[in-house]
């Protein structure tokens, strides 16, 4: 196994799975994936380190439109 994302990212090193384990659960929440998942997370760290701070009045508009949306969804919904 190893972490990946849908931007194209690979984690680095892989770990071993058992596939004799595999062979005999096929649930693959069985599987212990903190591993990878731990690359993942190390790599969204760097990822939100590289963020750039939106300006206070573009912050404030994106959430009116985010509040404006889900008033149309609520309001959808009845």
């Amino acid at each position: 196994m190893r972490g990946r994302r849908a931007c194209g990212w690979r984690g680095q090193k892989t770990y071993p799975i058992d596939w004799e384990k595999a062979r005999e659960d096929d649930d693959p929440d069985a599987y212990d994936t903190s591993d990878p998942h731990g690359d993942w997370a190390l790599h969204m760290d760097d990822m939100a380190g590289l963020a750039v701070k939106l300006p206070e009045d573009l912050a404030g508009l994106l959430t009116q439109v985010r509040e404006r949306l889900d008033r149309l969804l609520l309001d959808e919904d009845r």
